[in-house]
């Protein structure tokens, strides 16, 4: 967990103390950004600091748009996303390495290496997706299930790389709407699984 990675580095656990402590009274969607920003080139402290808030019940995601880089980067923390949330992006390695088991979220991109090496994750819901960028669920080993919405427009390079375990796509629309999205070649773990053609995702 990063709050144990933030036990071997007290200088950090300092720094984000104090910033969590002066801006509490004034955290808003602004504000979160402007801190996770500060953090963005470092993926430990940036998940140390999600996970010192969370600790401290607050939840950043009630006040943001998108989900930032490194969010929780190698972290166990469980994290329930709330149905009717929209987010406009999960960022780069939001959660690679993480112990998320299950995701349901409604977003239109995800961005390289969100969920990459999630070991543990076994079943995606998206059905608001339209782009699975680059390395997104790259060696999501124990991925079985993929749920996905009719707005799906392109899964790019590498996005499912290592996902040995997928067996079945759950796809809301027809196999003629299945046939229209660009998928690189480089998914044969996409191309390989059974589509489940006119699905129910929610």
């Amino acid at each position: 967990m990063s709050l144990t990675w933030l036990k071997k580095h007290p200088e950090y656990k300092t720094t984000l103390t104090n910033k969590l402590q002066k801006h509490e009274a004034f955290l808003n969607a602004n504000k979160f950004k402007d801190l996770y920003a500060e953090f963005s080139t470092m993926p430990n402290v940036t998940s140390a600091f999600t996970e010192l808030l969370l600790k401290a019940n607050i939840d950043p995601l009630m006040y943001m748009n998108y989900i930032p880089q490194h969010y929780l980067y190698a972290s166990d923390v469980y994290i329930n996303f709330e149905p009717l949330k929209h987010f406009d992006s999960i960022d780069e390695e939001a959660f690679a390495f993480s112990g998320v088991k299950e995701i349901n979220v409604n977003v239109p991109v995800i961005f390289f290496g969100a969920f990459s090496r999630c070991k543990k994750l076994e079943i995606v819901t998206l059905p608001t997706i339209r782009t699975i960028d680059m390395e997104a669920f790259y060696m999501c080993e124990n991925l079985t299930q993929l749920w996905v919405g009719k707005s799906l427009v392109e899964i790019t390079k590498d996005a499912f790389e290592g996902c040995n375990s997928l067996t079945d796509i759950f796809y809301e629309g027809t196999q003629e709407d299945w046939d229209k999205i660009y998928i690189h070649p480089r998914n044969t773990e996409i191309l390989d699984a059974t589509v489940h053609f006119n699905s129910i995702v929610k």
